[in-house]
């Protein structure tokens, strides 16, 4: 038998039916259990960062977390938000998605941010990686920021991976990009 928090209510956990029988005034309701029976065969509520599958709790995988406690299923498990990932498992709040670092990012539900490939740049916490602009390139995985042509050169090329992009100006002409 269990008391509430104001001992006016006594629930009795009956186990063979899955219901919660509690007894109030004579009245008699069922409401669904959120239980997971313990080794020593009492029953407890699954924690924060798990839900009830048959009668064992489960962690909420990589790139989710919950903060409810006695779920039983698992859309209990929320997705971390998009431009944050997390490696915990079973994590019981947000706390446990990290934001992504420069030159990365994530959709939700990430475990792990991904590198932006050359050509490409992300500021932190972003949920895609953007093209270099005309006029500037980027050779490395994961940059932050694009490096932009050397004066007296210009590039028409969006998402330029080298150096080479860049072309001197004709004679007569000039470019102050840099």
């Amino acid at each position: 038998l269990v008391a509430d928090s104001d001992n006016k209510r006594i629930s009795k956990i009956d186990l063979a039916s899955s219901s919660v029988i509690t007894m109030a005034g004579g009245e008699t309701t069922f409401n669904p259990v959120r239980v997971a029976i313990s080794p020593l065969g009492t029953c407890s509520l699954c924690r924060a960062g798990t839900y009830l599958v048959g009668n064992t709790c489960t962690d909420c995988e990589r790139g989710r977390y919950s903060s409810c406690l006695g779920a039983t299923d698992i859309s209990a498990c929320e997705l971390c938000e998009a431009s944050t990932a997390s490696v915990t498992v079973g994590g019981a709040s947000n706390a446990v998605c990290r934001s992504c670092s420069d030159g990365e990012f994530s959709t939700g539900g990430a475990s792990s941010c991904s590198k932006c490939g050359a050509g490409t740049f992300a500021a932190s916490g972003s949920t895609t990686c953007s093209s270099c602009g005309a006029g500037t390139f980027s050779s490395t995985e994961a940059a932050s920021a694009c490096v932009r042509c050397e004066k007296g050169s210009y590039s028409t090329l969006v998402g330029a991976t080298e150096n080479s992009a860049c072309s001197s100006c004709e004679p007569g002409k000039y470019s102050t990009a840099a």
